[in-house]
């Protein structure tokens, strides 16, 4: 109903204050409504912002060690059905959730919105085979870490808002 919007809305708000947000990537041309949008909705939310620019990611996702890969690794392949995916893709899966993991904690963010399409396929983003974060993703998503695409930072409000009122 349209008051218990109003209400989630202003409990939001309050909530809202001193929330962070990890931006992997900038805002794609194509969705600069979008961007103006969001752009005025962190202002009125009170939410602050901390980005990783995909060179970042690139770098940081070569950088991972032995170690932080075989454990993501383990992970990776006990959440989805990987005995078919080419084993440079889990890989490259693998050490972009372990950056992914790392830029949560360290930032203490509350959630990320990412920009992948069509940017982590074309240039191939850590490494020699481009891949897609969805997993990456959807294994935040699951552990309460809300995830959007596209750095839609007003989707992505949505979800934490819908967890915010989920308890």
């Amino acid at each position: 109903s349209f008051y218990a919007t109003c209400v989630l809305a202003s409990k939001f708000r309050r909530r809202g204050r001193g929330v962070r947000l990890g931006l992997v990537g900038s805002g794609p041309d194509a969705f600069q409504t979008v961007t103006n949008v969001s752009t005025e909705l962190l202002g009125h939310m009170g939410l602050s912002t901390v980005g990783l620019e995909l060179i970042a990611l690139d770098r940081q996702m070569r950088q991972v060690s032995p170690r932080e890969l075989a454990t993501q690794l383990e992970a990776v392949a006990g959440y989805m059905a990987a005995a078919d995916v080419p084993r440079a893709s889990l890989e490259a899966i693998a050490r972009m959730g372990v950056v992914f993991d790392r830029f949560v904690k360290e930032n203490d963010l509350d959630g990320i919105a990412v920009r992948c399409w069509t940017e982590m396929q074309k240039y191939q983003v850590g490494g020699e085979v481009g891949v897609m974060p969805c997993t990456c993703m959807s294994m935040l998503s699951d552990k309460l870490i809300p995830a959007a695409c596209e750095t839609d930072i007003a989707g992505w409000m949505g979800m934490y808002m819908l967890q915010y009122a989920s308890g």
